[in-house]
C-alpha cells in the first residue's frame, strides 16, 4: 500500500545494535533498498499478524494437515531451495522495477 508523500511523516527511532545490524543486512542482501522499506515491511507484517483470528489459525492448521497427508501419500514434487530463492529474487527485482 502506497501513501502519498504529503501524508508521510518522518520520525526517528533509536534501534539496539542487533536490530540496526539486521536492517543493514537486509539492505546489503538486496531484499530491500532502504531502511524505510525494511521498517515499513516489518510493520506491515506486524499488522497482518494482528489480523489473524483463532478461526484463521485453525483453518491454516487444517490446511497444513491436509498437505502433510498428501505428502505422506506420495503426492508432491521435489524442489530445489537455491532454485526457489533465485526465482524469488528475480520476482522481487521485477516487482521493484515496476514500482520505480
Amino acid at each position: 500500500m502506497k501513501t502519498s508523500a504529503a501524508r508521510e511523516q518522518n520520525f526517528t527511532v533509536p534501534l539496539p545494535t542487533k536490530l540496526r545490524e539486521f536492517v543493514t543486512s537486509k539492505i546489503r542482501s538486496g531484499q530491500f533498498d532502504s531502511e524505510k522499506e525494511v521498517v515499513v515491511g516489518a510493520l506491515e507484517l506486524m499488522r497482518q499478524g494482528e489480523r489473524l483470528t483463532q478461526r484463521d489459525i485453525a483453518e491454516l492448521r487444517r490446511e497444513i494437515a491436509l498437505g502433510l497427508k498428501a505428502l505422506d501419500a506420495g503426492f508432491g514434487e521435489r524442489w530445489d531451495a537455491a532454485d526457489l530463492k533465485a526465482k524469488g529474487r528475480q520476482m522481487l527485482a521485477s516487482w521493484r522495477g515496476r514500482r520505480k
